[in-house]
């Protein structure tokens, strides 16, 4: 019976462990300052910028990882936005890293999958940040406006690199 209790233990702890290296909620809604294109009244105006993604929280050095960004919009004027969208910047010791566009007129439709590889050692930090939220605001050709929406700070998920013992 012990040996049966720790083998049923061991399978959970490497399937916990599974889930804490996979892909975790790294979601938030971040205060922003808003403007529009072409610009409305008493701008920069306050907004929000939201982002619902998956980010692992710890990474090991070389592994290479995912990244996905289901949906990314900015909240701040009055409408109905369409063609959410937004960028996206992962920092730190990792190649594939620097700001990109997802969703919104520009940028691959979500979800949006980006593939990172770590090039550092444990200890090191990778930041997954929200740079920009945008929507476009009305019908595409008549009365059409962009919004975007800078968030003061939008930082999403801070990544730690560890070694392959935890």
């Amino acid at each position: 019976m012990k040996k049966r209790y720790r083998t049923t233990l061991a399978a959970t702890a490497v399937a916990l462990g599974t889930v804490a290296l996979g892909g975790c909620d790294a979601s938030g809604s971040f205060q922003a300052l808003c403007t529009t294109d072409p610009p409305l009244p008493r701008q920069p105006y306050i907004g929000a910028v939201g982002v619902n993604a998956d980010a692992p929280l710890t990474v090991e050095p070389g592994a290479t990882f995912t990244v996905t960004i289901e949906r990314m919009w900015s909240d701040g004027a009055s409408g109905s936005p369409t063609h959410p969208g937004g960028v996206v910047s992962m920092s730190g010791p990792v190649s594939g890293g620097g700001p990109v566009s997802v969703g919104g007129l520009f940028g691959p439709a979500f979800p949006v999958t980006l593939t990172y590889t770590v090039t550092g050692a444990p200890g090191d930090r990778l930041r997954l940040t929200a740079e920009t939220g945008t929507s476009v605001i009305g019908t595409l050709g008549e009365d059409t406006y962009v919004e975007t929406c800078v968030p003061v700070d939008g930082l999403l998920r801070t990544i730690r690199v560890v070694d392959g013992d935890g």
